[in-house]
C-alpha cells in the first residue's frame, strides 16, 4: 500500500468547492496517509519452525514454541533499542531470558498461557 501524497495547501483549493468540504477532504487524506504510515511501520516478525528445545532468538524473529523450553533473547544494546522478538507459546511452559540483562525487570519471564508475546528492547533490557 503506497501513501497518497496529493495534499494541497488550503488556499490552493478551487473556488467552486466550499471550504468546509475541502477541509474535510484534507483531514480525510491526512488520516488515511497517517494510517498507511502506521501500518507500514509495524514490524513484521519472521516465524521460525516450531522449537521444542532451548533456542536463542534473533532480532525480528517470531519464535514458535511447543513444550517446555527456554527462549533466550539477544543482548539488548542502545543500537537495537526498539527492535522486537516475538514468542508464540502453543503448549508447555516457556521461560524467556536475555543473553544479558533483564526481561520484564527480572532474570526470566515465564509464559504459562498460550498466546503471542512481543518483547521489545529498551537498549538495556527487554519488556513485553
Amino acid at each position: 500500500m503506497s501513501i497518497d501524497l496529493t495534499f494541497r495547501e488550503v488556499g490552493s483549493f478551487e473556488a467552486e468547492s466550499p471550504l468546509d468540504r475541502q477541509l474535510t477532504q484534507l483531514e480525510e487524506n491526512a488520516s488515511r496517509a497517517f494510517a498507511s504510515v502506521a501500518l507500514q511501520a509495524r514490524s513484521k516478525l519472521k516465524p521460525t519452525e516450531t522449537k521444542t528445545e532451548a533456542y536463542t532468538a534473533k532480532l525480528g524473529e517470531l519464535v514458535v514454541t511447543s513444550g517446555t523450553l527456554t527462549v533466550t533473547l539477544p543482548v539488548a544494546t542502545p543500537q537495537n533499542a526498539g527492535e522486537v522478538v516475538g514468542v508464540l507459546r502453543q503448549s508447555g511452559t516457556v521461560t524467556v531470558m536475555a543473553a544479558s540483562g533483564l526481561v520484564q525487570g527480572a532474570a526470566t519471564d515465564s509464559l504459562g498461557t498460550s498466546g503471542l508475546y512481543r518483547y521489545e528492547s529498551t537498549g538495556v533490557g527487554w519488556w513485553r
